[in-house]
C-alpha cells in the first residue's frame, strides 16, 4: 500500500475497495474476491467500482471468531499425519 493509500485507509473509513480491504484482512486479492462472490463479506457497486463497507469487514472477523474454539475454551486436538518411513529413516 502507497504511502497516500495507508493514510486513506485509516479507521474513520466507512467503504473500501477489494484491494484495501484484502489488505485490512491480510489476505490476497483472489480471496477477497471469492469471498465477495461467495457473499461471505458484504459488498455493493458504486459506479464501476465494487466497495466494500467497514463493518462487513467487522462482521466476518466476529464470525470467524465464533466459529473457531478459543485457546482458552476446548481443547484442540490436532491430529497431524503419519509419517511415513522412507530409504532416508
Amino acid at each position: 500500500m502507497t504511502r497516500q493509500s495507508a493514510k486513506a485507509s485509516g479507521p474513520g473509513r466507512l467503504l473500501y475497495s477489494v484491494d484495501e480491504a484484502a489488505e485490512l484482512l491480510g489476505i490476497g486479492r483472489t480471496f477477497m474476491f471469492h469471498l465477495v462472490a461467495t457473499g461471505e463479506i458484504d459488498s455493493f457497486k458504486i459506479g464501476k467500482r465494487r466497495k466494500i463497507p467497514r463493518d462487513a469487514l467487522d462482521t466476518y472477523i466476529d464470525r470467524l471468531r465464533s466459529e473457531q474454539p478459543t485457546a482458552t475454551g476446548t481443547r484442540i486436538e490436532i491430529e497431524l499425519p503419519q509419517h511415513q518411513h522412507g530409504p532416508r529413516d
